[in-house]
């Protein structure tokens, strides 16, 4: 019983989408009207779909005609994003990377989960703040990369002390400057 409930519902909405769904509109057969050049492609386009959409045509004859010349329209329009799915994945593989001269200037467009606390890296301490922050500043050490417990010098090129310690000992590496020459 609830599945044939739920058939009629899902008939009655195609048939509703269908017409309401612009440009597909046929004159009912014996009223005068202009617009028969309109309905003829609509018609070529779906003739291949008409056999999938016959069985709720059938059901409701007066309605059979707009209803397979309605949801045969929207069979393309499903197919066509498909078809764009693959040509908008292409030309981003195949796109050569451009080069040039760097320019000085200019905005950058950052995207981010949410804004930054504090972009103070002594007053960090939430993960975003934390994440813009390593786009900006180079720490002295770092993590190497697949390993959780092996630091790497980056701006230090050595360093003594013990993860007992209270006090480390950094030597940089030659020509680290601050952002502004010092």
């Amino acid at each position: 019983m609830i599945r044939v409930r739920s058939l009629v519902l899902l008939v009655v909405i195609i048939l509703m989408i269908a017409a309401c769904a612009p440009g597909g509109s046929t004159p009912v057969p014996g009223t005068p009207g202009t617009t028969p050049a309109q309905s003829e492609p609509a018609e070529s386009e779906p003739a291949e779909s008409e056999p999938a959409e016959s069985e709720p045509a059938e059901s409701e004859p007066a309605e059979s005609e707009p209803a397979e010349s309605e949801p045969a329209e929207s069979e393309p329009a499903e197919s066509e994003p498909a078809e764009s799915e693959p040509a908008e994945s292409e030309p981003a593989e195949s796109t050569p990377p451009t080069g040039g001269d760097p320019v000085v200037g200019g905005t950058l467009a950052f995207g981010g989960a949410a804004l930054a606390a504090s972009l103070d890296p002594a007053l960090t301490s939430d993960g975003e703040s934390f994440r813009i922050l390593q786009q900006i500043y180079e720490p002295l050490v770092d993590l190497a990369p697949g390993t959780v417990d092996e630091l790497v010098g980056v701006l230090a090129e050595s360093w003594e002390g013990e993860p007992s310690d209270t006090e480390y000992v950094f030597n940089l590496k030659q020509g680290v400057t601050f952002h502004d020459g010092t």
